[in-house]
């Protein structure tokens, strides 16, 4: 099966709105205590660099394991990975993304571990990370992990799906 035929059977997993809501990272961190959700301290830390958009957005959120995008069933870098994601029509998230997308998941399954296919952010020791939505036995959280790693196949990555421009259609 070729690149294209895996890609294109992506479905969008979920609509966001970027730019409503929490309007800053302490605004976020409100949101979050108040779903009773937590939030890791490398999340925290890097919320603190997300420039929140201040202009309405709505995007589509595509789902894919690292084997769907790479056709590979070990491990991939995540500098291949995000190559196979733009190949297969799919953008890298704003970072605003993972916050978001944790507000909006509340009835994620358990143990189930979205990363969220983004530039990564340097945390206060200079190591690069990516949000992580997460649900584990201790709850809903909003994580980051070290980008700098061999991805196995099976991890799921979260990436933007542009929708075509609508053609405007002349009034009779």
């Amino acid at each position: 099966m070729s690149l294209h035929q895996r890609t294109t059977e992506l479905k969008v997993f979920a609509t966001i709105n970027l730019g409503t809501g929490p309007a800053n990272a302490d605004d976020v961190r409100r949101s979050l205590a108040h779903d009773a959700m937590k939030i890791s301290d490398w999340a925290n830390e890097i919320l603190g660099k997300v420039a929140l958009s201040a202009t309405a957005e709505e995007v589509d959120l595509v789902v894919a394991s690292v084997e769907e995008l790479t056709g590979l069933g070990g491990f991939a870098t995540l500098e291949r990975i995000y190559v196979a994601a733009k190949a297969a029509g799919l953008e890298l998230c704003p970072a605003e993304v993972g916050p978001k997308l944790r507000l909006w998941h509340q009835n994620q399954p358990d143990h189930e571990w979205l990363f969220i296919g983004m530039e990564p952010i340097a945390d206060a020791d200079g190591i690069l990370r990516v949000f992580l939505v997460e649900r584990d036995e201790h709850g809903q959280w909003l994580s980051a992990i070290a980008a700098r790693r061999h991805w196995p196949h099976a991890y799921r990555f979260v990436f933007v799906r542009r929708r075509p421009p609508q053609s405007e259609t002349p009034q009779a």
